[in-house]
């Protein structure tokens, strides 16, 4: 892949780029689907419960999910990496065996953690959430974290073989379209216990299918030994899986501390909103998904002034893609937070913060990709632990004060810290700012300077 540059700094696309363009707008539709179909059936579940039950549902979502991500040990982004670059030289014994040994440790590590979970739901829900109502959803759930572990790997090397399309399908649409097709089919009264055996069921489904899919777009894997070494997987993984772990900490923080200082209701209202919130995001993931890969073949192939204008042109797509969302939910939340039924109104304040939270995040660019593309995981993971740690802090010591609308703020403050420490990182260790209007203030300056290493680390 090569992009064209002119002298006037502007530049033109090549068919393979086009290609690519036309992948992500693809990937951007079933973005948009799957995002849809995630809303609506938190919505359903809002509306089903109420602010006390969603409360509890969502709380144990937050539990289960955190678990499942940690027993992926930030394998994901492994596996498309080493399937993308060994299915393209034709060493298919390492395709296989990058994602047969990720499976194989993580599948361990889900069964060990799903057993943890189950046993010891009673103890985090009486003891430590003052919240007996969420034994048995926390016990329930933990039976998701299998299946979703080997749907979300196996998506992954779908990604890593170039079907984007088909991973998208399976990680972000099946999943929700199932559990709502099941419970517009149910017959009786759906109480919290039928919608996450409902979720359970799909979760468990659409993992085996995933995995049948797999064995059949790949038959010339099937008589082969796969090869990849524990070690070399694991010493890749760790770093991102401690950056996952540190993002999913400053994302759900405000929700446990919520759990644990305040009602029920305050955490399905603080849900609702930054699942709200959140919507821009699907508009930017397939911009993520799709040029990622290409950031770090500019990166390692020294094609510096072609990764300084790729950057800076998605920075710009992200923010057109994202910004009329954003303004909707900052113009209207209260309406927006009255779909999800009486009492969520009350956290139309909590909506607004988060959309300036979001905005920032968008603004900035694709930095935690370009770090971890270029192979800087490490100055993300510290970025993280700073942000994380003051997240964690700040809500222990405020939310017990201010309520929910502190939760929102003091996430937003950090998220705010986070993204321009991690946008100085790029600049140091890239040597440019990936945002647009900033073309004197590019890669070539460190070149004149003598600052500038591709490899440096």
């Amino acid at each position: 892949m090569s992009i064209h540059l002119k002298i006037n700094g502007n530049f033109h696309l090549d068919d393979t780029t086009r290609e690519l363009i036309g992948g992500s707008i693809t990937a951007f539709l079933l973005k948009i689907l799957g995002a849809i179909l995630t809303y609506v059936l938190n919505v359903y579940v809002a509306r089903t419960l109420g602010a006390e039950g969603a409360g509890i549902y969502f709380l144990a979502v937050t539990l289960v999910t955190m678990t499942a991500i940690s027993c992926r040990l930030g394998f994901d982004d492994v596996v498309v990496r080493h399937v993308a670059s060994m299915a393209s030289a034709e060493r298919w014994i390492r395709v296989k065996g990058v994602l047969t040994r990720a499976l194989t440790i993580s599948a361990g590590c889900a069964l060990l953690f799903t057993v943890i979970l189950y046993l010891s739901a009673g103890f985090l829900a009486q003891t430590f959430f003052d919240k007996p109502d969420l034994t048995r959803p926390l016990q329930l759930l933990s039976l998701r974290i299998l299946p979703s572990v080997v749907l979300m790997l196996v998506g992954s090397a779908f990604r890593g073989l170039k079907q984007i399309s088909l991973a998208m399908i399976l990680q972000n649409v099946f999943f929700p379209l199932s559990v709502l097709g099941a419970l517009v089919l149910w017959v009786h009264p759906v109480g919290i216990e039928g919608i996450i055996w409902t979720i359970v069921a799909a979760a468990g489904a659409n993992g085996l299918l995933a995995w049948v899919i797999w064995q059949r777009r790949t038959p010339h894997l099937r008589h082969i030994n796969g090869e990849f070494g524990s070690n070399e997987l694991l010493n890749a993984g760790l770093p991102l899986l401690a950056v996952t772990l540190l993002e999913q900490v400053m994302m759900w923080s405000a929700i446990i501390a919520l759990g644990y200082f305040a009602t029920s209701s305050a955490v399905g209202v603080y849900s609702a909103a930054a699942k709200t919130a959140t919507l821009s995001r699907f508009m930017l993931a397939p911009i993520s998904i799709i040029m990622a890969p290409r950031f770090a073949e500019l990166y390692f192939r020294g094609h510096q002034e072609m990764l300084v204008n790729l950057a800076r042109t998605t920075t710009s797509w992200m923010i057109i893609a994202s910004l009329p969302i954003l303004l909707i939910l900052v113009i209207f939340p209260e309406p927006i937070m009255r779909i999800f039924g009486s009492g969520f109104q009350s956290g139309s304040m909590v909506l607004i913060i988060l959309a300036g939270s979001e905005f920032v995040n968008v603004l900035t660019g694709p930095v935690n990709q370009l770090l971890i593309m270029s192979g800087h995981e490490r100055d993300l993971r510290d970025v993280y632990l700073l942000a994380a740690v003051l997240c964690v802090l700040f809500h222990i010591i405020l939310v017990p004060l201010y309520g929910v609308n502190d939760a929102a703020l003091t996430t937003t403050l950090v998220l705010v810290l986070q993204k321009l420490l991690t946008l100085l990182r790029v600049r140091r260790r890239l040597g440019f700012w990936p945002l647009p209007g900033m073309n004197n203030m590019t890669i070539l300056d460190d070149k004149i300077n003598g600052n500038y290493s591709p490899n440096r680390k």
